[in-house]
């Protein structure tokens, strides 16, 4: 992860360096070090509106948090950690 870039798929801004891992983020909330909002969760990267923008704070890399917990059929409501791919709740959920 070290030296990758992290930016908006508009590339409207400069990419953001040095993402951390999200329990490296949990550490830092609990031990009082960072707040809520100087952390920014950054996905695949594909959202349309430049959301990867936090120039004073950190970029928590939610990829690796990718699995679908669960799936009501008869609901339609799927329970899914922040890193899981639209394509991948697709390919799970469409009949």
């Amino acid at each position: 992860m070290a030296g990758e870039r992290f930016q908006s798929f508009g590339l409207a801004t400069p990419p953001a360096l040095d993402a951390i891992p999200a329990d490296d983020a949990v550490a830092l909330l609990k031990s009082g070090k960072a707040t809520r909002s100087a952390l920014l969760a950054y996905g695949n990267g594909r959202s349309y509106g430049d959301s990867c923008q936090n120039e004073a704070g950190m970029v928590v890399d939610m990829r690796p948090l990718n699995r679908i917990r669960a799936f009501n059929a008869e609901t339609g409501v799927i329970e899914a950690e922040a890193g899981v791919l639209l394509s991948d709740i697709i390919a799970h959920a469409a009949p």
